[in-house]
């Protein structure tokens, strides 16, 4: 049989005793039985017509099935405490219509939320726990009128649920149910408001949680801060944008709101005050009401603003001496961190990749990687090779590697060190010498000079392992205990160029050269005692023995095809390369014009700790490694534009690494994809070098705003999860959206220690960089964006009578400034008053009525500005006019062509055609009365209406 009520209806249980939650209801983890939910007040949602009963969703967030003979329908009467109730069945546009109807007629709407009071509790409960742990703060005096209303103080929190800063115990809390209820609000009526309220809701603020001092001491406990002109000016501007605030009480205690009328009025104004209960909320408009709230007690409040569009400017023309915007730089500015510039680059790859400019060719335009068979000059490839081989075997399943060339040759003149001593040296000592000195000469010193006087330059060398010690050698003399061990390789270094500074050789696996750069920048840094005044940074990693490629095959970690299939489907482990690269690091600006290469933004190191495994890479700590980066460079993910990432071509690691970046990428939205490459893909994993081979492919992708390709990516690898990944797997060049980017490297060690950097640097290598035919014009809209806030002038506790310079609040659309931009980024704004055109003073109609003649019209007595004039229909069905000032042709109002309708543009004083007329229509005899209004400004509309 039919119900005689309808879904969506509000009623109330009555005449029961405990009713059961439906199956489809119930919550998992919650035991089932009946509950008391007599006297209780809900919302149907639906009818089971073979049982006549209703499924009711009562208010305290219950779901109950009753007996349509047991619910009462509620009047007018029961609903005098709210306006709107939000939930489960009610259709969402008759809400949303319904919300924006009482905001345009009262200015303000009382919603009920079904919510359990045990959530209530509990949002207590935790709001409780932050302000014991010291989360709650209070704002600055001038502020907390804005936040809290007139004459308001308390202490507060601003909660934003998807930063990773928010504590798990507030992110599970039930402020996740009121995080829903406040955007319910804003979905449902953001179709409504533009038409309705004249604004759109284009955002909103954080949620804001406030509590009441408990008594004296708890408000001393509370100092407000001082508050800076950038804090002001951000309040300012965010309070001109704020259309409606909307207030929710947690409870447990009622709170009382008080709405004053801004408009001014004869009489005493109407202040509405409105009861809001625990699980209540109201929403109102800011353009019509102050507010202050009073709680009975203890009361947990949230509140949050809804957000006008941000208004639009338009620059007409720049004129003036603009030379020194020629120096801007397009994209994220160089961080606010200490500035370590790098200021010199040496490399030594395989294919005689010997300069950076050579290895930049090879990455973005050769798309080649150097693995090739292992050399007969190393070793005889066929006696260790088995491609069936087996961790028993003894022998290696690959036979492909990444070898340089040359690296038997050495000039021990130079170093000042004997044939004799030479012949026994690990050849790793050699190549860090030859190449440790290409950055220290790129730097500034020369042997020569440092002979004369010894430099505090500190030199950190990355390296993973001791081949040379495993060949049998005939070393003569005393040189045997020197000759290989690791400490020696960077020592070597500092005794031959008489270098002071600290000198360490670091050995964590496949990250110990990234970890040594860090290493070396932490010495920067620590300028106290003894400073350096530069850090020399060298990895190196060569293949001497065969036995390294025999024990990595019986650990399965080689890839059986002999190249790094980073990303790709055939990924089945790393291919050894050889590089010996090195960078010279200083503290200092970052100079352009002198050579600097990049900056060293920030960088971080970390540990797996007990993971899965001691080999087994371990996501949450790369994770949180690079969160530590970017909060230290004081950056948003967004504005990163590549990751060079470890990639070393296996399907543990890569999809591991790919989900810790993913985790990372994709905390705040993002327009245009983050690059993700890995030079692994073209020189083979180069172990102990690969971390500071990859952060000079970052200082490379800044030099020449490119991110480079992935070679050997045709099919990707099923276990990366690429699903709402801001990322792209780049199988071709990309160009940067902007001359200065954001490219980071991360790089970890088998054993678990993880480094992380970010480069910020500046296009000084390609056409698109900064130059002195820049765009003027966009350089100015930068140096605008970027330029300190406008001075505000706080005068009085009321936040609306504050000024800021630059267009205010009541700056209109077509209101023009005239900008000021000098040389020290500072702006300043003054209102252009529009000049008033010639108008004329006499005003005539003319037409088909009277053959195009001219009556005059007549100056409206009331209304200053309005002219009118009368005319009647003839024998033509319609007929045609214009405006004319002093029966001059030349002064002539009209629309743009010939148009029935009054809300056509008006155009002129000017000459025109006769067909560019205003057209009534009308039967035969009728009189119209047209009428002509120009405003001070200038602006002028023609309209007519039908006399009787």
């Amino acid at each position: 049989m039919p119900s005689a009520l309808a879904r969506g209806q509000l009623v109330e249980i009555t005449g029961v005793k405990a009713l059961d939650t439906p199956d489809r209801w119930r919550k998992d983890g919650v035991a089932a039985g009946p509950k008391d939910v007599n006297g209780q007040q809900g919302q149907l949602i639906e009818f089971n017509e073979e049982k006549g009963e209703w499924t009711v969703a009562t208010f305290n967030a219950d779901i109950v099935a009753a007996a349509e003979s047991s619910l009462r329908p509620l009047t007018a009467e029961d609903l005098q405490d709210y306006d709107i109730t939000l939930g489960p069945a009610s259709d969402t546009g008759v809400m949303g219509a319904e919300l924006t109807e009482r905001l345009s007629d009262q200015g303000y709407a009382v919603c009920k939320l079904f919510i359990d009071p045990e959530d209530l509790n509990e949002l207590v409960r935790t709001a409780d726990r932050c302000v014991s742990e010291g989360a709650f703060t209070r704002l600055a005096a001038e502020l907390e009128s804005g936040y809290l209303g007139q004459e308001g103080k308390g202490k507060t929190l601003s909660v934003d649920l998807d930063s990773s800063d928010t504590a798990d115990f507030l992110r599970e809390s039930p402020l996740k149910t009121f995080e829903d209820a406040i955007e319910t609000v804003g979905t449902l009526i953001r179709p409504f408001v533009e038409p309705e309220l004249g604004f759109d809701i284009y955002s909103r603020t954080s949620t804001m949680m406030s509590l009441p001092f408990v008594d004296e001491s708890d408000e001393d406990m509370f100092s407000p801060p001082q508050i800076d002109n950038e804090e002001a000016a951000n309040f300012l501007s965010m309070m001109w944008r704020s259309k409606l605030m909307i207030l929710v009480n947690a409870g447990p205690g009622a709170t009382t709101l008080t709405l004053t009328p801004k408009a001014i009025t004869d009489s005493d104004p109407i202040k509405p005050q409105l009861n809001i209960n625990p699980g209540m909320l109201c929403v109102f408009c800011m353009d019509r009401y102050k507010f202050s709230h009073q709680s009975e007690g203890k009361a947990l409040s949230l509140s949050a603003f809804f957000l006008d569009a941000p208004r639009e400017y338009v620059i007409d023309n720049i004129t003036g001496d603009l030379t020194f915007l020629t120096g801007t730089v397009s994209g994220p500015p160089q961080p606010k961190t200490d500035s370590i510039p790098v200021v010199a680059m040496g490399e030594r790859y395989a294919f005689g990749v010997d300069e950076p400019w050579k290895a930049w060719v090879a990455y973005a335009k050769a798309g080649w990687d150097t693995i090739t068979r292992h050399p007969q000059q190393r070793w005889d490839c066929d006696t260790y090779y088995d491609p069936d081989a087996d961790q028993t075997s003894g022998l290696s399943y690959t036979c492909h590697g990444g070898f340089s060339d040359g690296i038997e040759l050495f000039d021990c003149k130079f170093f000042d060190i004997s044939p004799a001593e030479a012949r026994g040296m690990d050849p790793t000592q050699r190549q860090v010498l030859e190449v440790s000195y290409i950055s220290l000469q790129g730097a500034g010193w020369t042997k020569k000079m440092l002979q004369a006087k010894p430099a505090q330059i500190g030199v950190f060398v990355g390296l993973d392992k001791n081949e040379w010690n495993s060949l049998p050698k005939d070393i003569a003399g005393g040189f045997a205990a020197s000759s290989g061990a690791n400490a020696i390789t960077s020592n070597r270094f500092n005794y031959c160029m008489n270098l002071k500074g600290a000198s360490m050789t670091l050995d964590t696996a496949c990250s110990s050269s990234l970890v040594a750069m860090h290493t070396g920048k932490l010495y920067l840094l620590h300028k106290h005692f003894d400073p350096c005044e530069a850090v020399i940074i060298c990895g190196v990693n060569l293949s001497l023995s065969p036995m390294t490629y025999i024990s990595c095959c019986g650990a399965g970690m080689h890839s059986h095809l002999g190249r790094c299939f980073t990303y790709n489907f055939s990924a089945d482990g790393y291919t050894r390369g050889e590089a010996t690269a090195s960078t010279a690091l200083k503290m200092k600006p970052f100079e352009r014009e002198q050579g600097d290469y990049g900056v060293v933004a920030g960088s971080q190191v970390n540990q797996d700790g007990r993971s899965a495994s001691l080999t087994a890479p371990n996501g949450p700590a790369q994770e949180r490694c690079l969160q530590a980066v970017i909060k230290e460079v004081g950056m948003k993910p967004p504005e990163m534009d590549t990751t060079e990432c470890h990639g070393t071509g296996t399907s543990l690691g890569d999809p591991i690494e790919i989900g810790a970046y993913k985790k990372v990428m994709s905390m705040v939205p993002r327009h245009e994809p983050v690059v993700i490459t890995s030079s692994k893909s073209n020189i083979g994993h180069c172990e102990g070098s690969a971390g500071v081979s990859g952060f000079l492919k970052c200082v490379l992708l800044c030099l020449y705003g490119e991110g480079t390709p992935n070679c050997h990516l045709n099919c990707l690898n099923p276990h990366l999860d690429m699903s709402g990944f801001p990322g792209i797997l780049t199988t071709e060049n990309v160009t940067f959206r902007a001359e200065a980017s954001f490219n980071g490297v991360l790089s970890f060690g088998f054993g678990g220690t993880n480094a992380c950097s970010t480069v910020w640097g500046v296009n000084q290598m390609t056409s698109r960089g900064v130059g002195t035919n820049k765009d003027l014009y966009s350089l100015f809209i930068r140096k605008m964006q970027d330029a300190p806030p406008q001075e505000v002038t706080i005068v009085g506790e009321d936040w609306e009578d504050w000024e800021m310079g630059g267009p205010d609040k009541d700056a209109r659309f077509n209101d023009v400034f005239e900008v000021e931009l000098d040389p020290d980024g500072v702006v300043s704004y003054w209102k252009k008053d529009k000049e008033v055109p010639d108008l004329g003073s006499a005003y005539f109609l003319t037409g088909t009525f009277n053959d195009w003649r001219y009556d005059e019209m007549e100056a409206d007595p009331n209304v200053p500005g309005l002219y009118f004039s009368t005319f009647r229909i003839a024998a033509n069905v319609e007929e045609e006019f214009q405006v004319v000032a002093g029966q001059d042709p030349k002064m002539t109002f009209h629309p743009s062509s010939r148009t029935p309708q009054k809300s056509a543009a008006v155009r002129g004083p000017e000459e025109t055609k006769r067909e560019n007329c205003w057209c009534v229509r009308g039967a035969k005899g009728e009189r119209y009365r047209v009428e002509f209004y120009r405003s001070e400004t200038g602006a002028a509309t023609v309209s007519w209406l039908k006399e009787p």
